[in-house]
């Protein structure tokens, strides 16, 4: 079956329901009511490295951790519109060499939590498993909670996503490049496999981060900030091997 895709010439490339990334100038922000979402949406006007204007939708306000201010230079993962040619749906916001996910791979949003998307996003110890990679990417699937996730490259090539902690947790203990190695329950999240990692060791600075309980509750919880020292220091101290 061949693939039809309707591409849209803006003068900044040719521009298609395929993923495109887009680099410019904020010179405009406003909330914007969104009846498919039911709730006020960030909209930014965006102009372009070769000053076209783009019209991009992000997200809720209270979704997002950080501002984005007029005059700001800004770079957005995402696609258009089919039907309305200058309209920007971001799938990712990247900032600072950060990776901002605003929504899935599907588009769909990630602030809308239905039992859906949280089907089978449990920890389980039965299927725990150890894998050591180089980090390739680091990327901040919630604006909100500021949760983190990474893409390793195993040896024989394969990348394997994990999911980590909230960036204050992890506090630049990783970085992209750094070898690592992973303990952690092997899940399927929107129809994708991934790490749900336990525990892992930086193998650069020799580092072991301690991110769940033996059953998977983080340590980052609230609740558990006090119980023998559980909480936002644990795994800080702890060197060398498991």
């Amino acid at each position: 079956m061949k693939r039809v895709l309707i591409t849209i010439l803006l003068g900044i490339g040719v521009l298609s329901a395929q993923e495109i990334k887009i680099k410019g100038e904020v010179i405009e922000k406003r909330g914007v009511f969104s009846e498919e979402y039911n709730t006020e949406i960030v909209e930014l006007s965006i102009k372009t490295e070769d000053g076209k204007i783009v019209i991009a939708s992000l997200c809720p306000k209270w979704f997002l951790s950080f501002d984005i201010q007029k005059g700001e230079k800004i770079e957005l993962l995402g696609r258009f519109r089919e039907q309305e040619q200058f309209r920007f749906m971001v799938r990712e916001i990247i900032k600072n060499e950060f990776r901002y996910q605003i929504r899935d791979r599907n588009y769909n949003p990630l602030w809308i939590r239905t039992p859906v998307r949280m089907r089978n996003c449990f920890y389980n110890p039965q299927t725990e498993v150890c894998v050591k990679g180089k980090i390739k990417e680091i990327c901040i699937v919630s604006p909100y909670s500021l949760l983190v996730e990474a893409n390793i490259a195993l040896e024989n090539g394969e990348i394997v996503r994990l999911r980590l902690a909230p960036s204050w947790y992890l506090r630049e203990r990783i970085k992209v490049g750094d070898e690592i190695e992973v303990r952690g329950s092997q899940i399927r999240l929107d129809g994708e496999k991934m790490i749900m990692v336990r525990e892992m060791q930086n193998l650069r600075t020799r580092e072991i981060i301690t991110l769940r309980d033996m059953q998977g509750f983080p340590l980052w919880s609230g609740y558990r900030k006090g119980e023998g020292g559980v909480g936002r220091e644990t795994g800080r101290k702890r060197r060398g091997r498991w």
